[in-house]
């Protein structure tokens, strides 16, 4: 299964087993803001803390994490995080023997 590249981290969090079947080499893992700005909390982001927990459990790395935030309606933005697939098939790499 391929997901294109991107999804949620409610997504992850409702079907953790999903994971198991993504072949993409990389997923893009985003999580929506739900507080405003002015009231952040160090648990806004347990959504992605968990998320995180659960892909490094599965074998998944964690390649980087930022935060997009968005002036326009005064919302702390989203925690963004790049994870590698263990699993994915290298493409047009020879296959080492040993």
């Amino acid at each position: 299964m391929y997901l294109g590249g991107a999804t949620y981290t409610s997504k992850i969090l409702e079907h953790p087993e999903a994971m198991d079947l993504v072949e993409d080499p990389f997923v893009i893992v985003i999580e929506n803001p739900s507080l405003p700005l002015i009231t952040t909390k160090p648990w806004q982001y347990e959504d992605m803390a968990s998320v995180m927990t659960l892909m490094h459990d599965k074998g998944w790395e964690t390649v980087n994490i930022t935060f997009e935030h968005n002036s326009r309606n005064n919302v702390n933005g989203r925690m963004v995080a790049l994870f590698k697939n263990p699993r994915a098939k290298r493409k047009n790499q020879p296959e080492m023997e040993g």
